[in-house]
């Protein structure tokens, strides 16, 4: 059965054993890339993440657009992660990951190597929350400007939706 709770009966709910919740914290997915992906220098290129974890309400396309699209009805706020690793970052250089929504950048995330040396291996991670509408869509972009192009790694993206 279905329980509403409204401003006047306001309480807690108890699960029963063997009971469990569902569909909270739902559209959600997460993907990773099964082989590295080529970015070239200086340039913003969109990573295709092509192996799915899961998918629950498959708004993720991890087959030719690699993004997520808010599905029909779940519009609301989202959070998402995504990382990646990028080799051959030298002294001054730096790589950087972005979500981008609706084609358009919206946050960014950088590593810098700041210590002289060759060819380090940079982490990136980055998170973001915010609220979209049915037929938003997010993607995930890496940058690097070390000179040439380097083979991106261990790329990961994920979201799920917290709420209205």
């Amino acid at each position: 059965t279905t329980l509403t709770l409204g401003s006047t009966n306001a309480g807690t709910i108890a699960l029963g054993s063997g009971d469990v919740q569902s569909n909270f914290l739902y559209p959600a997915f997460a993907a990773k890339r099964d082989s590295t992906q080529g970015i070239a220098n200086a340039s913003w290129v969109k990573l295709q993440i092509n192996t799915e974890d899961y998918d629950t309400n498959g708004a993720y396309d991890a087959s030719s657009n690699y993004r997520f699209t808010v599905p029909s009805g779940q519009a609301g706020k989202y959070s998402f992660l995504g990382h990646v690793m990028l080799p051959g970052v030298d002294t001054n250089e730096y790589g950087a990951i972005a979500f981008y929504k609706n084609g358009s950048i919206i946050t960014e995330s950088q590593g810098r190597e700041q210590k002289a040396s060759d060819d380090r291996d940079t982490f990136i991670a980055c998170s973001y929350s915010l609220g979209l509408a049915v037929d938003d869509y997010i993607e995930l972009y890496a940058y690097q400007n070390s000179g040439g192009t380097q083979n991106a790694n261990y790329m990961h993206f994920s979201g799920f939706r917290i709420g209205t």
